[in-house]
């Protein structure tokens, strides 16, 4: 067994790899091992889940929505337009509380994707003129 074979092999050296294999007749590793996945499926199985949690493809309309975000809207209960129009900014991006010099930081449903409030601001917005409850302007 090889060395490359035991480890993740970065982009630019997959032609190096495909010579290599074409010369020796080896498998290439995202034939061979279910560890590597390219970023397509990924991406298909980030769909699933979605469709399987029962979030909208409407909402994959939203400008700076992913469908790993998706997946966090529906694993939270936000499945079409009119929920994530009702959230709050707090909702998605996350508070402070301040409980008698107590400081708490509670994560929002979009805590962890490295969103900032503005752009929380902005999904909100476009889910609400999506809805119809604004105009836009």
């Amino acid at each position: 067994m090889t060395a490359n074979r035991l480890m993740p092999l970065k982009p630019t050296h997959w032609r190096l790899w495909e010579a290599k294999r074409v010369l020796v007749s080896m498998p290439a590793p995202l034939e061979t091992d279910p560890v590597y996945r390219s970023a397509e499926d990924t991406e298909f199985v980030f769909e699933a889940m979605r469709r399987e949690l029962g979030v909208a493809d409407e909402l994959k309309d939203i400008p700076g929505i992913t469908t790993l975000m998706l997946v966090a809207f529906g694993e939270q209960g936000i499945k079409s337009i009119e929920d994530l129009a009702g959230c709050a900014t707090d909702d998605l991006h996350g508070w402070i509380e301040d409980k008698s010099g107590n400081v708490t930081k509670r994560e929002g449903i979009l805590g962890h994707f490295r969103v900032s409030r503005s752009e929380c601001d902005a999904i909100i917005l476009h889910a609400r003129i999506k809805a119809g409850w604004i105009e836009e302007v």
